[in-house]
């Protein structure tokens, strides 16, 4: 699971600051780009696949970065496993 480290800032001193545990938070969304990374495909297949409803997103405001659903990128994902490992038992099946 992707988590990310914030520290939580104090007004004080150094040791103050050390005597505070960071907190973890679960990314909920990526950037375009590391859809796409994550992905193996292009940013405009990223982008493609939001306009056809295949990956869920969400505009950040005043920039309009778009930013993919992290668990719609997971959700994605699983089903082209699921969907590969269907057309090779059938390929099996044929073969057989």
């Amino acid at each position: 699971m992707n988590d990310v480290a914030v520290e939580t800032q104090s007004a004080g001193s150094r040791r103050a600051q050390d005597s505070i545990p960071p907190q973890r938070f679960e990314r909920l969304a990526i950037s375009a780009s590391e859809a796409a990374l994550a992905l193996g495909c292009s940013v405009s297949t990223v982008y493609r696949m939001i306009r056809t409803g295949q990956l869920r997103s969400a505009r950040s405001s005043p920039n309009g970065k778009i930013f993919v659903n992290l668990q719609s990128a997971r959700d994605f994902v699983d089903g082209e496993t699921r969907a590969l490992e269907v057309r090779s038992e059938e390929q099996q099946a044929r073969l057989a």
